[in-house]
């Protein structure tokens, strides 16, 4: 890990284990919880930096990409990716702060900056962009349900379908989910 973060009040630390970002009680070096790359996912690398506001932003993902998380509160809870930073000329990032903002409306901005001197300013989810950022419902308005579409024998994966509403906004012109494009899927045991 080339830049380690360390929160902003100084009580919380990141531990680089490959694909796994483990968040450490300073004073105590206790584990609190983990952020997880999902397998086919670069392990993070270059940087990882804690927001004020209990996001992380992590470099070394492949084309220059940082990739913007919400960080669990507690170790049942799971992280999950809110989105992908990448400038045009996909100059990797070496470095990155985050600005404190002031509030849930106004929740403030990323800078990060590369080996060729640039920097790039990247805006933050609100509150309530990252409260709905997750998908509990599907176009019926019904809890989502996974169905198993099929099962290979390769490393014992299984192929799921889920069906959710995917309606198009100024943010999101094509919908938030674009066909082609990979998705995690995270299932929270009940």
């Amino acid at each position: 890990m080339g830049k380690l973060g360390v929160s902003e009040n100084g009580r919380f630390m990141l531990l680089d284990r490959g694909k796994d970002l483990q968040v450490l009680e300073v004073a105590t070096g206790s584990y609190i919880c983990s952020l997880q790359n999902n397998a086919n996912a670069s392990q993070f690398e270059t940087l990882a930096q804690l927001s004020p506001s209990n996001l992380l932003l992590t470099g070394g993902a492949s084309e220059g990409r940082l990739q913007l998380w919400k960080t669990p509160s507690n170790p049942n809870d799971r992280g999950y990716e809110l989105r992908q930073l990448v400038t045009a000329d996909r100059s990797p990032a070496t470095c990155a702060a985050f600005s404190p903002g002031t509030g849930p409306d106004d929740p403030g901005f990323a800078v990060s900056g590369s080996k060729d001197g640039k920097v790039y300013v990247w805006p933050l989810p609100t509150q309530k962009e990252i409260d709905d950022h997750q998908l509990t419902k599907n176009a019926k308005g019904e809890d989502l349900r996974l169905s198993m579409v099929g099962q290979t024998l390769e490393a014992g994966k299984v192929r799921v379908a889920v069906y959710v509403d995917n309606p198009e906004s100024a943010q999101y012109p094509q919908g938030r989910l674009v066909p082609g494009r990979r998705v995690t899927l995270v299932i929270q045991p009940e």
